[in-house]
């Protein structure tokens, strides 16, 4: 599956990104696809047909490129003839969602801004196409009471629901898969690639907002260099207080951040450490949660009454896996053989 990036040349700064964090091999984009000097209609017309999802970054500049309306002629033709290709749009400026062309404001066009964001909804598109088109098996072992168990706590009301979700086991035991599942069904519209960051043992809460720089906005080694230098001059509760105010960009762009957290946030009374404690204690009630912290072990439930924003949830082993693959076999459509003594 591959994306088509439409865009204006003079809003390069932006889709170059863009384009360096898909990778060739994932979008169509002029600068890599088409020869030096030969974009044409035959370019564009063979770069429309070897991609499955057209992707316009919305502009005035682009609205008048004469490049950009002959991309969005041959897009709508072939979207007549295949209504299973798919696209996204993105505004850049001031643009009004009416200025679009007609059958183009049918779909939903997102005021973004930020590469990483934008690169985010456009892997997480390709993999929704991927999985309709029947490429990719997604193998879910049964969890029904887990999934429940957290399905109820993300449906209470904004002032009682969960703002942090937690789900703690060993690796491999499909902690990810299953929090990327509920958030799924319980909020389809969001992207199902998430902003991840890794917090290893000796992490800090300085090591959290130089993670959420890099993988929420990225930063030059200058910006670099003068963020990080300014936030560790701060006290402990400013510094919560930023990484609370990261989280609600990130929950404000429609997001939710996964934190994994490999024996970091825990101390050795197995109590979450106080710099976590502090941001936890800052969180505002919300919509939707602002992460998902994925760890091995788990903290005591006369503990967790201490964090009511919190739900936490522990995976156990696949001691009854052999006994789920022939439910997986059937729900893929593959085989297991049978073996006789």
């Amino acid at each position: 599956m591959k994306a088509f990036l439409s865009h204006s040349s003079r809003n390069k700064n932006l889709v170059e990104p863009v384009f360096r964090e898909l990778g060739a091999a994932n979008c169509v984009y002029d600068a890599e696809s088409f020869e030096e000097g030969k974009r044409s209609a035959d370019e564009i017309l063979r770069g429309l047909s070897s991609t499955e999802l057209f992707v316009l970054f919305v502009s005035k500049d682009a609205l008048e490129s004469s490049w950009i309306k002959s991309e969005l002629r041959e897009a709508h033709a072939k979207y007549r003839s295949d209504r299973s290709r798919a696209f996204l749009a993105f505004i850049l400026d001031d643009i009004l969602h009416s200025q679009l062309p007609k059958w183009l404001q049918e779909f939903t066009a997102r005021r973004i801004r930020k590469p990483r964001v934008i690169v985010r909804r456009i892997q997480s598109r390709l993999l929704e196409l991927s999985v309709e088109a029947g490429h990719r098996i997604e193998i879910f072992i049964n969890r029904s009471t887990e999934l429940q168990n957290l399905k109820a706590a993300l449906a209470k009301p904004p002032a009682e629901a969960a703002s942090i979700l937690v789900i703690t086991g060993w690796p491999g035991v499909g902690r990810r898969t299953l929090a990327g599942k509920v958030l799924s069904e319980v909020y389809p519209h969001l992207p199902r690639i998430y902003p991840t960051v890794l917090l290893t043992e000796n992490s800090s809460i300085d090591d959290l907002y130089r993670n959420l720089i890099d993988a929420i906005d990225g930063a030059t080694p200058t910006e670099w260099v003068k963020l990080t230098d300014d936030y560790s001059k701060l006290s402990l509760s400013d510094k919560a207080e930023l990484i609370v105010r990261r989280l609600s960009a990130i929950h404000d762009d429609k997001e939710i951040l996964f934190i994994l957290d490999e024996d970091c946030l825990l101390d050795h009374e197995g109590d979450y450490v106080l710099w976590f404690r502090e941001i936890l204690s800052r969180l505002k009630p919300s919509v939707r949660p602002y992460a998902v912290v994925i760890q091995r072990r788990m903290i005591p439930y006369a503990k967790q009454l201490s964090y009511p924003k919190l739900k936490a949830v522990r995976l156990g082993s696949f001691s009854n896996l052999f006994l789920a693959w022939p439910n997986i076999a059937q729900k893929n459509g593959f085989s297991i053989p049978v073996f006789s003594d």
